[in-house]
């Protein structure tokens, strides 16, 4: 343990773990970004701020990784004088949760390719102006692991959803005429949810999915996909319910009904 924590002070400087002090209290992280303020409203404000961030961070998975040497860049620059309104800073792009911890692309950068989308406004699938988180994470067929479904169902949301899809083209065109019709119809019922949503979009390409019976979305026990587009709920214990597939994904009244009733059965 004195070993590890000599590693860790010099590399973490804003975040540590803490180690069990001999109880069974677990393994913890410390935020060490604060410093004494001029005055005691300040010193509070940011002590309730930290601990509102960390009850978002647990309550909705985030992922805030970065990498280190990104850490390094930007506790340099914070050293300078009014580096928070003059400078830059290193950010994630996309707040991952655990579904996407393992897919940092290995060139070093802070995007990964499946977003779990949060950033504030009514009309990019973000946080609502009501205060209800939406989240759209988009895993690709080379990123699929035998733990995505899994990680998906523990994302804290009232409502959870798959959808399978064709792959969009640089025009926003998918090579699925349907899945076409069916995103935007799908994502307009996300946005008028009144309670936390969670959405898994899992793309597909021609080449590999077109004729291909073993492709591991149709041999996935629980996913057991026929044809595209499909819409799945998914079950407060994780059950995945009955699928809406092919056509009736591309017709309104039957997604907005199919969708509907996972919130009105929570309500049971």
């Amino acid at each position: 343990v004195d070993h590890f924590e000599n590693i860790q002070s010099t590399n973490w400087q804003s975040v540590r773990f803490k180690p069990p002090p001999n109880s069974d209290i677990g393994w913890r992280v410390e935020f060490r970004t604060m410093e004494v303020q001029l005055t005691d409203f300040e010193n509070a404000a940011f002590t309730v701020f930290i601990a509102l961030v960390s009850r978002a961070i647990l309550a909705f998975a985030l992922n805030l990784y970065i990498p280190i040497s990104k850490v390094d860049d930007n506790m340099h620059t914070a050293h300078k004088r009014d580096a928070v309104t003059s400078h830059k800073f290193h950010w994630r792009q996309d707040l991952g949760s655990t579904i996407s911890q393992h897919m940092l692309k290995k060139n070093g950068g802070t995007t990964v390719t499946n977003p779990l989308k949060s950033t504030s406004g009514s009309n990019n699938g973000g946080l609502k102006a009501s205060g209800f988180m939406r989240s759209i994470i988009e895993v690709k067929e080379s990123e699929f692991r035998d733990d995505t479904l899994d990680n998906f169902c523990r994302v804290k949301a009232d409502n959870r959803f798959v959808l399978v899809y064709g792959e969009l083209d640089e025009k926003g065109e998918s090579w699925c005429p349907g899945c076409s019709r069916a995103l935007p119809i799908v994502e307009a019922k996300l946005k008028s949810f009144q309670s936390s949503t969670a959405l898994l979009k899992l793309p597909v390409s021609m080449k590999l999915f077109k004729d291909n019976e073993k492709h591991p979305y149709r041999i996935q026990e629980r996913l057991n996909i026929q044809s595209i587009p499909t819409l799945i709920r998914v079950g407060a214990k994780g059950i995945f319910d009955t699928p809406l597939a092919s056509k009736w994904c591309t017709d309104t009244f039957c997604v907005n009904q199919y969708m509907a009733y996972s919130a009105a059965k929570r309500l049971r």
